[in-house]
């Protein structure tokens, strides 16, 4: 009984538009490679889309990418 209650409140939000990838807003910004040696990056993944098209795992491989 529990898991039909819990389908019928994610039911109404599946069809909202928070729950569409496409609603998200991107916030354009310049990567801070000054932040990041230059050997080496952290192995945190925290998307980072460059202008090239390509999404990158983070900022600090962007930026290894770019240099």
């Amino acid at each position: 009984m529990k898991v039909a209650g819990v389908l019928l409140l994610l039911v109404p939000y599946c069809f909202t538009d928070k729950a569409r990838a496409d609603s998200y807003d991107v916030a354009e910004r310049e990567p801070s490679c000054d932040l990041y040696p230059i050997l080496g990056c952290p192995k945190v993944y925290d998307p980072y889309c460059g202008t090239d098209k390509i999404t990158y795992p983070n900022e600090c491989e962007l930026c290894q990418e770019n240099r």
